[in-house]
C-alpha cells in the first residue's frame, strides 16, 4: 500500500498506522518480543514502524537489557534486528542526546549500535511529536548539530537528518537536500 501510493501524507497516515498496531501487539500480547514482532507481518510493507511500536510497548514492562538482548538474538531475521535495535532507540531518549547514543553502544553489538541510534536522533529531531505520532510540520523539527557529535554517531547523524527531513518536508527531495546541506555542511 505505501509503495503504491504516490500521496506523501497518505504514506505518512499508514506508517503511523502501522506505528499503532504494534503498540496494540504488545499490548495484547506481551509474551515474547520477536513473536510479537512477527505479528507485523511482510518485511516488505510496513514492518519496520510495526517493530518500532511493538518495541516501544515492551519498553514500559521489560528492561532495555532485555529487549536488546532478544533484539540481537542470532536466531533474528537481520531486518528484525535492525528494526529492533531502532525501536529500542525510540524508546531510550530521556532529552540527553549524547548519553542516549552511548545507550546504544551499551546494549548492542557495533553492527546494530547506529540503527539504535538513528532512534535516538529521530526522537530528537521529532521530541514528544514522535510518541504522539501526531502531524508535524517540518519546521517543528529540531535538527541535531552532527558536527558538535564525536566522530562515530556524525554518518547516522547525517543520514537521519535526510531521511527524516525528507520524510516531514512533505517528501519534497528539494527541500529535505536544501535542509541536509545547510546541517552537514561541517562533517
Amino acid at each position: 500500500l505505501v509503495k503504491a501510493s504516490e500521496n506523501a501524507d497518505e504514506k505518512r497516515s499508514f506508517i503511523d498506522e502501522a506505528h499503532q498496531l504494534g503498540h496494540l501487539i504488545a499490548q495484547d500480547g506481551g509474551r515474547d518480543l520477536i513473536d510479537d514482532s512477527k505479528k507485523c507481518g511482510d518485511p516488505q510493507s510496513l514492518f519496520g514502524a510495526c517493530i518500532h511500536g511493538v518495541v516501544m510497548g515492551y519498553a514500559d514492562k521489560v528492561s532495555l537489557k532485555t529487549i536488546s538482548e532478544k533484539c540481537a538474538l542470532d536466531t533474528n531475521a537481520d531486518l528484525i534486528k535492525r528494526n529492533c535495535a531502532h525501536g529500542l532507540g525510540h524508546s531510550i531518549y530521556t532529552n540527553k542526546l549524547s548519553d542516549n547514543l552511548m545507550d546504544c553502544d551499551k546494549y548492542f553489538s557495533p553492527y546494530l549500535a547506529p540503527d539504535c541510534n538513528s532512534g535516538v536522533i529521530m526522537e530528537y529531531m521529532l521530541g514528544t511529536h514522535s510518541r504522539a505520532m501526531g502531524m508535524i510540520s517540518s519546521k517543528e523539527i529540531t535538527y541535531p548539530a552532527c558536527s558538535d557529535m564525536q566522530e562515530k554517531y556524525r554518518e547516522t547523524c547525517a543520514k537521519a537528518i535526510g531521511s527524516y527531513g525528507l520524510y516531514y518536508s512533505s517528501s519534497s527531495v528539494d527541500a529535505a537536500l536544501k535542509k541536509c546541506s545547510e546541517l552537514t555542511n561541517n562533517l
